[in-house]
C-alpha cells in the first residue's frame, strides 16, 4: 500500500512540475519581450535625435554619437539604416554588424560596404548610400495606372491617363549627366545618391525624374522637367 501511495504521489507531482516550468517560461518570455521593446524604443529615440533620411534615398547619422552609443543601440541603429537604404530583402547578419561597428570605432575615416549600402564618413557624419554594383539596379516596366516597389526602396506610381508605359531604372552616370545638363538636380545632392535614384526611361532615353515626396531633410531631387509625365516616387523610410 505504501509503495502504491508513493507511485500515485509521483504521478500527481509530474504534471505539477511541468506546469511550473511552463509558467516560468512564460515569465522569461515576457521579460525578454519587454527588454526588446525597451531597446527598440531607445533606438527610436537615438535615431530621432542623431539620424536623418532624405527623399533622395539616403540617410545620415552623427558619427560621434554612433561610436559612443551603447553597443546594442548602435547595432540596432546600423541595422535599420542599412536595411532602409540598401534595398535588401533581409536585415544584415548580427556578426557583420558587429564587425562593422568595431571597424567604425577603430577607424572612423574609412568607408565600408554592407547590405547593399556604401557607408561613407564625411565631415563628422556617416552617410549611407545605395551601393551601385556591376549588375546594376532593377529595370522594371510600369504601365499607366500601375504602382510598383522599386529596389525595395521606392514606391513608384504612373498616372492612369498616361498613354504608354515607362521603364523605371537607376539614373546611373548617363542619366546623371543628362539631368545635370538640364539643371534638374540640386548641387547639394550627393553624387552617390543621385546615381541610385529611379528615373523614368522610354526607348533607352531618360524622360525625367518622378515627382518625389520631399518631406524630410534637404537635398531632395528636383522634379523640374519639360516632359510633363505624371509619375510619383516615395522613399520608404518607415522601417527607420
Amino acid at each position: 500500500m505504501r509503495a502504491s501511495s508513493a507511485g500515485a504521489c509521483a504521478g500527481r507531482e509530474r504534471p505539477c512540475r511541468v506546469g511550473a516550468h511552463a509558467g516560468s517560461d512564460r515569465l522569461v518570455g515576457a521579460a525578454l519581450a519587454r527588454a526588446r521593446a525597451a531597446l527598440e524604443a531607445a533606438t527610436d529615440d537615438f535615431l530621432g535625435r542623431h539620424a536623418e533620411t532624405s527623399a533622395a534615398g539616403y540617410a545620415v547619422i552623427g558619427l560621434a554619437a554612433l561610436r559612443s552609443a551603447a553597443e546594442e543601440i548602435a547595432l540596432r541603429a546600423l541595422a535599420r539604416l542599412i536595411f532602409t537604404v540598401g534595398g535588401a530583402s533581409e536585415p544584415s547578419r548580427l556578426a557583420k554588424l558587429e564587425a562593422l561597428l568595431v571597424a567604425l570605432r577603430a577607424d572612423p575615416d574609412k568607408a565600408h560596404t554592407l547590405g547593399g549600402c556604401r557607408i561613407t564618413p564625411r565631415h563628422g557624419r556617416l552617410l549611407f548610400f545605395r551601393e551601385m554594383r556591376k549588375a546594376g539596379l532593377p529595370e522594371l516596366e510600369l504601365g499607366p495606372g500601375e504602382r510598383m516597389l522599386w529596389d525595395n526602396r521606392f514606391r513608384i506610381e504612373l498616372g492612369a491617363h498616361e498613354s504608354a508605359p515607362i521603364t523605371v531604372g537607376a539614373l546611373g552616370e548617363e542619366g546623371l549627366k543628362t539631368l545635370k545638363e538640364r539643371q534638374a538636380l540640386p548641387p547639394s545632392l550627393p553624387r552617390p545618391a543621385a546615381r541610385a535614384l529611379p528615373g523614368c526611361w522610354r526607348g533607352g532615353r531618360l524622360l525625367c525624374l518622378p515627382d518625389f515626396d520631399q518631406k524630410p531633410l534637404q537635398s531632395a531631387p528636383s522634379s523640374r522637367h519639360e516632359v510633363g509625365l505624371d509619375c510619383r516616387a516615395t522613399f520608404l523610410w518607415g522601417s527607420l
